[in-house]
């Protein structure tokens, strides 16, 4: 599989179950087919904005929502740039891991404040946030954990 600058950093396998997207630090959003085990060309059409590549997920649509140090950037499914999500703060955004919510919504961490915020993924709008209490540079990672059992309709099971 190509590389930028770090080896793997995030994978995220499409809804077909063979095209598996990942990062690795660069500018670029990659593609691999498991499936016929070919490398894909990078799957963003231009350089994500705001620097490294990071986390990423697969959007049910097709499109792609990474990370890349200072935005969110969410690409549509022919890899376009629809939309960059991002908080005013006074000093830069370090956006690393995030994951996605059935509700519309997703969980990013921003490593410089150790912050994790909640987005609207149609609007962009912060509908939650918390501070981990970590040092900076500490938190990486966001992981929304998944109802084992069926969750209520238009409800969502948290534990």
């Amino acid at each position: 599989m190509a590389s930028e600058d770090r080896g793997l950093l995030w994978i995220d396998l499409a809804g077909d179950g063979c095209t598996l997207f990942y990062t690795s630090g660069g500018p670029d959003v990659k593609h691999f087919d498991v499936c016929t085990n070919s490398q894909l060309p990078n799957f963003n059409l231009k350089p994500i904005p705001g620097g490294d590549t990071q986390g990423l997920r697969v959007l049910p649509d097709g499109g792609v929502l990474v990370s890349s140090g200072a935005v969110i950037a969410r690409l549509d499914h022919a890899g376009s740039l629809v939309q960059v999500y991002d908080v005013p703060a006074r000093e830069p955004s370090c956006w690393v891991g995030l994951d996605l919510v059935p509700d519309g919504t997703f969980w990013a961490v921003d490593a410089s404040s150790s912050s994790v915020y909640n987005f609207d993924l149609a609007t962009g709008e912060v509908r939650r946030r918390f501070n981990t209490g970590t040092p900076s540079q500490t938190p990486v990672g966001v992981v929304v954990r998944r109802a084992k059992t069926p969750v209520a309709p238009g409800g969502l099971t948290v534990r």
